[in-house]
C-alpha cells in the first residue's frame, strides 16, 4: 500500500526545500493582507492566500509521479474536486459567480477521469465517478441539487482514490526489483522509509537493510588500512546498495529503505 510513505511526503512538503516554503508561507500572508486592503470578493481573498503554494503543490505531484506514475493525476484531481464542490460551497452563499467557469471545470474533471478509467478499469468507484462527471454537465436546478451532486462526485472519487492507494507499488521499487510479482510489491511499497542526503551528508549502510537510489549520486564506501576508505561503487539512481559502508553524497541523494527480506 502506497499512502503511508505517500500521506507523509505531501504533509511534510519534503519535496520543496526550507527556502521555498517559506517565500511560499511569506506570499501568502502578504497576498492575503493585499486582498484585504483592496476589499477583494472572498473567493478572490482564497485565491490569493492559495496562490503562492502552487509551485510546492507542483513539486510534490512530481515527486508523485515519479514514484508513482498515474497516481500523480489522482491526487491532483482530488484536489480540484474539493476545490470545485468549496466553489460549490461558496456559489450557495453568493460569494463566487460558479456559472463563469462551471462547464470549463466539469468537463476538465470529466476529461482526467475518463483518463484514469482507461488505465485503472478495475476500480468500480471510477466508473461511478465518471458517471456524476458526465451528470454533472447537465443543466440541474435548483441550485442545491448541483451543491449535492457535487458532494456525491467529491466522495465517490475520494472512495476511488482510496481503492487504488491500496493497489499500488512504488515505480522504483518494481524497477529495482523486477522479478518481484505485484502483490510483494505493494506490500513491499507500505514498509519503505524515504531518507534524503544532502551533499557532504553520510550516513551508514546497514547490512539488515537495502536502499534503492531514487535520485541523484554518490558514492558507497568502506573503512581500509589506517585511516583510508576504499571506494566500493558509485551509486545514481535504479540502483541497489545491500552490503554495508558508508554512502556519502555528491548531489542531493534521495533513496528509498526497507529491512532486507521484506522483498521476499
Amino acid at each position: 500500500m502506497a499512502p503511508r510513505l505517500l500521506g507523509r511526503h505531501f504533509a511534510e512538503l519534503r519535496s520543496a526545500s526550507m527556502p521555498v516554503v517559506i517565500v511560499a508561507a511569506v506570499g501568502s500572508v502578504l497576498a492575503q493582507i493585499a486582498a484585504v486592503v483592496q476589499s477583494a470578493p472572498l473567493w478572490l481573498y482564497v485565491v490569493a492566500a492559495l496562490a503562492p503554494w502552487l509551485p510546492v503543490l507542483a513539486m510534490e505531484l512530481f515527486w508523485t509521479y515519479r514514484h508513482y506514475r498515474w497516481l500523480a493525476l489522482f491526487c491532483m484531481l482530488v484536489i480540484a474536486q474539493a476545490t470545485y464542490f468549496l466553489a460549490h460551497v461558496a456559489e450557495a452563499f453568493g460569494a463566487f459567480p460558479m456559472q463563469r467557469v462551471q462547464v470549463a471545470w466539469a468537463a476538465l474533471v470529466l476529461v482526467g477521469v475518463a483518463l484514469l478509467t482507461t488505465r485503472f478499469p478495475r476500480n468500480p468507484w471510477l466508473w461511478v465517478t465518471l458517471a456524476l462527471a458526465v451528470a454533472t454537465l447537465l443543466p440541474l436546478e435548483p441550485q442545491l441539487a448541483r451543491l449535492a451532486l457535487a458532494f456525491v462526485e467529491l466522495a465517490a472519487f475520494n472512495v476511488a482514490f482510496a481503492y487504488q492507494l491500496g493497489r499500488t507499488y512504488d515505480a522504483w521499487l518494481a524497477r529495482a526489483f523486477p522479478e518481484l510479482p505485484e502483490r510483494v510489491l505493494i506490500e513491499t511499497t507500505d514498509r519503505l522509509e524515504e531518507v534524503r542526503l544532502y551533499p557532504g551528508d553520510r550516513i551508514d549502510s546497514e547490512p539488515n537493510r537495502w536502499y534503492v537510489v531514487t535520485r541523484g549520486r554518490g558514492t558507497l564506501l568502506r573503512a581500509g588500512p589506517g585511516e583510508h576508505e576504499i571506494l566500493l561503487r558509485v551509486v545514481g539512481p535504479g540502483h541497489v546498495v545491500r552490503e554495508g559502508g558508508v554512502l556519502s553524497a555528491e548531489t542531493t541523494l534521495e533513496l528509498l529503505t526497507a529491512p532486507s527480506g521484506s522483498e521476499r
